[in-house]
């Protein structure tokens, strides 16, 4: 039964449409993660992408987040950059 209901949920096209939002959603977001010259840009940028997750219905969990990982990874390399 369970089964049957994730195939029909799978299968239909509202839901198929939701994915692509999401999936799109995150490259956007991920693209200007690492378009980002500066901290505070990078900050800017993701204080952008928390609140169209949080507020606009994009439900995404926070500890599975791949926007806050590419945040990271650019805060790391500018970090770095101004060190060296």
């Amino acid at each position: 039964m369970i089964i049957a209901y994730l195939n029909k949920l799978f299968l239909s096209k509202s839901w198929r449409k939701e994915v692509f939002v999401m999936s799109r959603f995150m490259d956007i977001a991920i693209q200007k993660q690492y378009e980002s010259v500066t901290v505070y840009q990078a900050t800017k940028n993701l204080e952008k992408s928390c609140n169209l997750c949080c507020y606009h219905g994009y439900h995404l969990s926070c500890r599975h987040c791949h926007i806050e990982g590419a945040y990271e990874t650019v805060i790391k390399m500018l970090t770095e950059k101004k060190t060296a």
